[in-house]
């Protein structure tokens, strides 16, 4: 669900790899994400680098509604808490978008610290 790294320069990437949901959020992916964020933390990373694969035509659809709960729409609602942390680390997040962006994803740029976006 995420391709992570970190180079030797402290650069890291977090890449979305759930392209057959659209990259939409579940609770899994969620933690994948908050673990590499604690990852990127406790490394000294300087910057992060959010993205999707290459190419792909949805950068993030928002949260996988097979899995969404309806009556748990607070805060502890799997982007919410995501979003949160990009808000909270001590390094820039950079939101590199290739592709539309629905629901809940519209979140995620709007907390990173920089977003790029191609067509």
């Amino acid at each position: 669900m995420i391709k992570y790294t970190a180079d030797e320069q402290h650069i890291a990437t977090l890449t979305l790899n759930r392209d057959d949901k659209r990259n939409a959020f579940s609770g899994e992916l969620a933690k994948q994400i908050l673990m590499c964020f604690a990852d990127a933390e406790s490394n000294g990373v300087r910057v992060l680098i959010l993205r999707a694969n290459p190419g792909v035509k949805v950068w993030c659809a928002g949260h996988d509604l097979a899995e969404l709960d309806l009556a748990k729409l607070d805060t502890e609602n799997a982007i919410i808490e995501v979003a949160k942390k990009i808000q909270s680390v001590p390094f820039p997040v950079i939101a590199m978008v290739e592709g539309s962006v629905h629901g809940g994803g519209l979140l995620l740029l709007l907390s990173a610290d920089s977003v790029i976006a191609a067509e």
